[in-house]
This record gives structure tokens, C-alpha cells and sequence, in this order.
């Protein structure tokens, strides 16, 4: 039942991030791309998931509890790639 809305949400994701990213909003950008990162890493795109939760702590440096939730998440889908 989840699985068929994945591709969806992940392309709203998409389109929310770059225009959080073209508003200059570093906290909301970089939140969203948690949760792309969750999206891509629920589709096993185990890759793409970990770069975008990387690229998500970037943007977060001056929300450290964003930001510590990004590095946990970045942790998870290098280790399930890397068992």
C-alpha cells in the first residue's frame, strides 16, 4: 500500500527541496532532503539515499538537532549498504 505513493512523494520531495533551496532556506532544504533520503532509502535506492542525507547535513550546520538526525539517518543507509 505504501510502496505505490514512494515515487510520488519522491518527486515532491524533489520539488519542495529545490525550492527551499531557491528561497535561501537552508533549515527547510535541508529537512526536506531527510526526508528524501527516507523516501529513496524506503525504495532500496541505498546509494541515493546516503547522498542526499549527506548533502542534508550541509545545509543543516546551524540546526544541530537537524542535523544530528541527518548524520543518524546518512549512518543507517551507509550501513545497510555496507552490512
Amino acid at each position: 500500500m505504501l510502496l505505490g505513493k514512494l515515487p510520488e512523494a519522491e518527486a515532491k520531495l524533489r520539488s519542495s527541496s529545490a525550492e527551499y533551496h531557491r528561497m535561501g532556506d537552508p533549515r527547510l532544504h535541508g529537512g526536506t532532503l531527510i526526508y528524501l533520503g527516507l523516501t529513496l532509502l524506503a525504495q532500496g535506492r541505498l546509494e541515493e539515499a546516503r547522498l542526499e542525507l549527506e548533502l542534508s547535513v550541509t545545509f543543516l550546520e546551524r540546526t544541530p538537532s537537524l542535523r544530528a538526525s541527518a548524520h543518524a539517518r546518512a549512518n543507517v543507509a551507509f550501513s545497510a549498504k555496507n552490512p
